[in-house]
C-alpha cells in the first residue's frame, strides 16, 4: 500500500466550507453561547445590563461604551442582539457589534462571528 499526497474525495473540501466547519466546531467545543451576565468576564463597565435593574438604562450605557470603542461592550451588545436579551433580536445588528469587537482582537467575538458566518445568520 502506498501513501499519496493527494487527498481522497472524502477529505477534499472547499476552503470556505472548511473554514465554516472549523468555526462551527469551535462554537460547539468552546460553548460560545456566553452571556453578558458572567461577572468574571470583561471589564466591569461593559456588563452594565447584568448589573442594572433597568435593562433599558443598562442597554443605553452599554451602547455608549460600545460606540466609544470598548470591545467588551461591543461583544456584550452583540450578545444582547443575538439572543434578544433586553432588546429586539436582530442578527444583522449582532453581527455588526461582533465584527467591531473582533476587529479589535476580541477572541470571543471572533469565534461567535465565525459561527454566525458559518450558519449564514445575520450576514
Amino acid at each position: 500500500m502506498t501513501l499519496t499526497s493527494r487527498p481522497t474525495a472524502a477529505f477534499a473540501m472547499n476552503p470556505f466550507k472548511y473554514a465554516a466547519a472549523v468555526a462551527m466546531a469551535a462554537v460547539v467545543l468552546f460553548g460560545c453561547a456566553t452571556t453578558s451576565t458572567r461577572p468574571d468576564r470583561h471589564s466591569p463597565t461593559a456588563t452594565a445590563p447584568a448589573q442594572s435593574a433597568d435593562t433599558a438604562q443598562g442597554q443605553r450605557r452599554l451602547g455608549g461604551l460600545a460606540e466609544q470603542g470598548d470591545a467588551d461592550a461591543q461583544f456584550n451588545l452583540g450578545q444582547m442582539y443575538a439572543t434578544g436579551d433586553g432588546v429586539t433580536r436582530d442578527d444583522e445588528e449582532a453581527v455588526r457589534w461582533f465584527r467591531l469587537a473582533a476587529e479589535q482582537g476580541h477572541a470571543d467575538a471572533q469565534v461567535v462571528l465565525g459561527g454566525m458566518y458559518g450558519t449564514g445568520r445575520g450576514v
